[in-house]
């Protein structure tokens, strides 16, 4: 289940490279790579760290939980998107990608998801 969501996602936004699921922990449950040379359990690993201290920012300021994230740099945009406390799903796209298709691709994976965790 988790392997076809993904790549429905990356396959379906112009752009995409890779998708993941994982717990805050850095721990992935599934991935899906169209390049198999891409890592993207390491870039989730790396960012869950930053996540973490996103959510506890949010809540010192009385924000509320965090939804989303984006991590732009020069070779790639990763998208994140919380699906509960303990996991969340991201999407790593070229950076001329189309950021608003991916976003909605996940926000309309993300029950679909969430309900077989």
């Amino acid at each position: 289940m988790f392997k076809d969501a993904l790549k429905e996602i990356v396959d379906h936004t112009e752009g995409g490279m890779a998708g993941l699921i994982m717990d805050m922990s850095g721990i992935p449950l599934e991935t899906y790579a169209k390049d198999t040379a891409f890592d993207i359990s390491t870039v989730g690993a790396e960012l869950s760290i930053v996540l973490g201290q996103v959510q506890r920012a949010g809540e010192n300021l009385e924000a509320g939980p965090m939804r989303e994230l984006q991590v732009g740099n020069e070779k790639m945009v990763t998208l994140i998107r919380m699906l509960d406390a303990t996991y969340f799903l991201a999407l790593t796209l070229k950076p001329e990608g189309n950021l608003g298709r991916g976003r909605y691709m996940m926000r309309v994976a993300s029950p679909k998801i969430l309900k077989e965790l």
